[in-house]
């Protein structure tokens, strides 16, 4: 995945220097406080490190940083063998996890193959084209946290919308 963004680093930041612990000032002071004060930022200068981090523990490569043609360009690789394909999608069985009962195994497997990103509860019902919140929760979304195949996003916060 690329992101692309119009005009350079500000400041006299250099991409190498996104890898490793630097100083930041904000663009628009006004609207990086407000993102603070919203908690929607925790510090400055430390976004790259933090992706980097999170790319690590997950096994994957870390981002590429680089000026092109007067945009910012940041380069995302997944190895091949991590893309989502229909030889390593998670294939559930109730052998695999004891948790789940044979009769909820095809539901629980259909509700994998479409979370391979933080969806809402109404996003996956909207995917797998379920109207019933309740027979969705009862036979998709319960045996699946309970097996420990997802997790919720914010555990602390089970019914945010996010």
């Amino acid at each position: 995945m690329e992101i692309a963004s119009p005009g350079e680093l500000p400041f006299g930041l250099t991409p190498e220097q996104l890898k490793k612990p630097h100083s930041s000032r904000p663009w628009n002071p006004l609207m990086a406080n407000v993102f603070y004060r919203r908690g929607i930022i925790e510090t400055w200068g430390r976004g790259t490190l933090k992706i980097m981090d999170l790319l690590d523990k997950a096994g994957l490569p870390a981002p590429e940083f680089f000026n092109q043609a007067g945009s910012f360009v940041v380069v995302f690789r997944i190895p091949k063998e991590k893309w989502l394909t229909p030889q390593n999608t998670p294939h559930v069985t109730p052998h695999d996890t004891p948790q789940v009962t044979p009769h909820d195994a095809p539901q629980v497997e259909q509700l994998l193959k479409i979370c391979i990103q933080p969806l809402s509860r109404q996003e996956m019902q909207d995917r797998l084209g379920l109207k019933d919140r309740e027979h969705f929760r009862k036979y998709y979304l319960k045996p699946a946290l309970d097996a420990g195949l997802i997790e919720q996003t914010i555990p602390q916060a089970p019914k945010s919308k996010f």
